[in-house]
């Protein structure tokens, strides 16, 4: 519950922190998970595009073993912030 100590300022209730910090914790936390995941999907389209490019023998293996590995290194920028948000441009 929030009141107005009559100096402009407003005070914050004990419920009204808590609620705020909860929440920052809980985006945190699924954030970090996020990456978690994105990083590890990354690496793991990276390894696959790496193994499928050693491995290729035609023009079509090649390049489908780069837009494998090119999609694992888009995944892992993005998982570190390096390229725009997927889900802000799908929210918006």
């Amino acid at each position: 519950m929030e009141s107005n100590t009559g100096d402009g300022t407003t005070e914050l209730g004990q419920d009204d922190i808590y609620l705020a910090v909860r929440e920052g914790i809980k985006d945190a936390l699924l954030d970090v998970f996020a990456t978690i995941v994105l990083l590890g999907l990354g690496l793991v389209f990276v390894w696959a595009g790496t193994q499928a490019l050693a491995t290729a023998s035609s023009t079509l293996g090649y390049v489908s073993a780069g837009t494998v590995l090119g999609l694992g290194l888009v995944l892992a920028a993005a998982a570190f912030d390096l390229v725009p948000s997927f889900h802000e441009r799908l929210l918006s």
